[in-house]
């Protein structure tokens, strides 16, 4: 979970898991999501999401195809110029149908960033 592609891998500087913090919360949607927190070898804890019942092997590929899809966009002088960026998360399977999802904070999903960017007649006709 900590190698980005980017670069050689140090696992010498890589948190070890610690142990796991005791709160767990309990989401409220359909496959009943937990968010629990790892803690590190370095002190810090790590909040992920464990969720059940989807192909966490694609979803880990779709995020890793929007990783090289932004970077390609970066380089590109018009969305540098706009400041265009899209943050993306950490999916790590565990079976294919159970996977650790990194924890975002501060963030809205696709669907409240176009909603929040309609005008009024859009969002009702939407």
């Amino acid at each position: 979970g900590q190698y980005d592609g980017k670069g050689k891998p140090l696992p010498e500087y890589h948190a070890k898991i610690s142990g796991f913090d005791e709160r767990i919360s309990v989401m409220d949607f359909f496959w009943k999501p937990k968010r629990i927190t790892i803690r590190g070898s370095d002190e810090q804890g790590y909040p992920f999401l464990v969720k059940g019942g989807e192909d966490f092997f694609l979803d880990q590929r779709i995020e890793q195809l929007f990783d090289v899809i932004f970077f390609f966009l970066s380089q590109d002088a018009t969305c540098s110029q706009r400041n265009m960026q899209l943050k993306t998360y950490q999916v790590i399977p565990m079976t294919t149908r159970l996977g650790l999802i990194k924890w975002l904070f501060f963030f809205c999903t696709l669907k409240e960033f176009l909603k929040n960017s309609m005008s009024e007649e859009e969002d009702i006709n939407y």
